[in-house]
């Protein structure tokens, strides 16, 4: 299973009418798919593909030298059926963004399954 860049795109731009945090969605090789900021679109997201290789749920990122082309902000594995699908990116203080994260990674991971 994979996360689809159209359907990637679609989950981002429904959830930037609601909220404002920045969001990248990402595959499993670490390129981001759909993001609320175009310029990032189709780079790659070291945070992201440290997730995949490593098997991490989560991944806080404090600097922006600390992995390439990533900002900081909060990185959250999706999986289906226990497969990783691709990673989820959020900005914002954790203890806020954590149950906002929750429901988004939720519900893309749902969303996949479903397509399926």
């Amino acid at each position: 299973m994979e996360l689809q860049e159209q359907q990637a795109r679609a989950i981002v731009h429904e959830i930037n009418t609601v909220l404002p945090q920045k969001i990248n969605l990402m595959n499993k090789e670490g390129i981001i798919i759909a993001s609320t900021d175009p310029e990032r679109v189709q780079s790659f997201h070291g945070g992201a593909a440290r997730i995949i290789q490593d098997n991490l749920d989560e991944l806080r990122i404090h600097r922006y030298d600390e992995y390439p082309g990533a900002r900081p902000g909060t990185n959250f594995m999706l999986q289906v059926e226990g497969e990783p699908i691709g990673v989820l990116g959020i900005t914002g203080v954790y203890e806020t963004i954590l149950p906002l994260a929750n429901v988004i990674r939720k519900m893309t991971e749902l969303l996949v399954h479903e397509q399926e």
